[in-house]
């Protein structure tokens, strides 16, 4: 069980010990029904995604609480534009070479690609690698500078990312 003053939905989920309940905001804006929920998927859902990242960099808080804001009457919230915003924030840590968050970063987007579901998985590899490989979104960095951050299946994912913009190859999960 983890450590902390609060209990959360999600806290039994495995993850870094940080002192912090999950981020049940994130989940509970998602998805009211869960509210108070504290069995843990098997699998990270669409649901839980963001509540890794949020705990892995508590400075991107501000950009989910703004994208919460601005969705907050939606009952299916657009995540892919949430991990567009996220995008911008791992290029903003790169340019600044914050090597730590960039790690630690890393680290939940394999555990998205290793122990997600189809949706997490796809949204990572579509909805962030391939955001982080555009080169429009890079002033003074660029994106090869990310390959060093990514681990086993993301960089297999991130590969494929680019083999799909330079010979049409298709992305699957093979």
């Amino acid at each position: 069980m983890r450590r902390g003053k609060r209990g959360g939905s999600g806290g039994n989920r495995p993850g870094p010990p940080l002192g912090r309940p999950t981020g049940s905001r994130w989940r509970s804006l998602l998805n009211p029904d869960t509210l108070g929920s504290e069995a843990a998927p098997a699998m990270i859902t669409k649901l839980d995604m963001m509540n890794s990242m949020l705990e892995a960099c508590p400075s991107f808080r501000p950009q989910c609480d703004k994208f919460l804001a601005e969705w907050n009457s939606e009952d299916d919230k657009p995540l892919y534009l949430a991990l567009g915003s996220l995008a911008r924030y791992l290029i903003q840590k790169l340019a600044t070479r914050d090597v730590d968050s960039l790690s630690r970063a890393f680290a939940v987007v394999e555990r998205w690609h290793r122990e997600g579901d189809s949706f997490v998985r796809e949204a990572a590899t579509v909805g962030l690698l391939e955001d982080l490989q555009n080169e429009n979104l890079h002033e003074s960095t660029t994106p090869m500078e990310f390959e060093p951050f990514l681990l086993t299946e993301s960089a297999k994912c991130w590969k494929k990312v680019d083999l799909f913009w330079r010979n049409s190859d298709v992305i699957s999960d093979e």
